[in-house]
C-alpha cells in the first residue's frame, strides 16, 4: 500500500507539471489563440484549489473512502486526457482542464492522509519524506519525454493518451484496494457475528 501512495503521489505531480508545462503550447497547435489557451491554466488552478476544500470534506465525512476517491479521481483525470488528446475543440479543452485541476486537488491533498494512516505520528515525516523522494524518479524523464512528443511525433497527443493510459492502471489498482478493504470489512463483520 506504501508503494501505491508513493507512486500516486509521484504520478499526481508529474501529470500536473507536464499539463501545465505543456497545455498552452497544445492548445495553440490546436488552433486556439494565445490567450485563450493562457486561460486554460487558471481554469485548471481554480478547478484544483476547490476541490482541495470540496473534496477533503467529503473524505472526512466518510461520504466516500478514500481508496474510491482516488480510484474515481484517477479515472476521471484519465477521461480528461483522453479527450484531450482526442478532439481540437476549446470546449472540450476547458472541460478537461477543469476535470483534470479538480483530479490534482483531489489525490493530491489525500496523499498525506493516506500515509497518515499507514504509519504512526512518529514514522510519518521519515515516510513522507520517502514518498516526496520518489518524484525525483519520473521528474528526470519528464523533459526527455516531453521533447520527444513534440519534436519526434510533432504534437502532444500520444503523450496525454500515454498519460491517460497510466492514469487508468493507477485507477484500477485504486479499485483492487477498495475491493480488498471492503472484502476485510466483510470478514471482520463475520467474524464479530461468530463471536457474538
Amino acid at each position: 500500500m506504501f508503494y501505491l501512495i508513493a507512486l500516486s503521489y509521484a504520478q499526481i505531480l508529474f501529470n500536473m507539471s507536464t499539463y501545465l508545462t505543456v497545455i498552452v503550447d497544445f492548445a495553440t497547435d490546436r488552433g486556439v489563440s494565445k490567450w485563450n489557451a493562457v486561460l486554460l491554466i487558471a481554469i485548471y488552478g481554480v478547478a484544483d484549489v476547490a476541490s482541495r476544500f470540496g473534496s477533503g470534506w467529503i473524505s472526512d465525512k466518510k461520504c466516500i473512502k478514500r481508496s474510491a476517491m482516488m480510484s474515481l479521481h484517477f479515472l476521471l483525470w484519465a477521461v480528461s486526457y483522453f479527450m484531450l488528446a482526442s478532439t481540437t475543440h476549446y470546449t472540450f479543452q476547458v472541460v478537461s482542464a477543469i476535470t483534470a485541476g479538480w483530479s490534482n486537488g483531489a489525490t493530491s491533498m489525500l496523499v498525506p492522509i493516506l500515509v497518515m494512516e499507514l504509519v504512526d505520528a512518529q514514522q510519518f515525516s521519515l515516510c513522507f519524506g520517502f514518498v516526496t523522494l520518489i518524484i525525483v524518479l519520473p521528474f528526470s524523464v519528464r523533459p526527455v519525454m516531453i521533447g520527444f512528443f513534440r519534436d519526434t511525433m510533432g504534437d502532444y497527443q500520444g503523450m496525454f493518451t500515454l498519460l491517460g493510459v497510466c492514469l487508468s492502471i493507477s485507477a484500477l489498482l485504486w479499485m483492487w484496494v477498495l475491493v480488498r478493504e471492503r472484502r476485510q470489512e466483510q470478514d471482520l463483520q463475520k467474524s464479530n457475528k461468530v463471536i457474538a
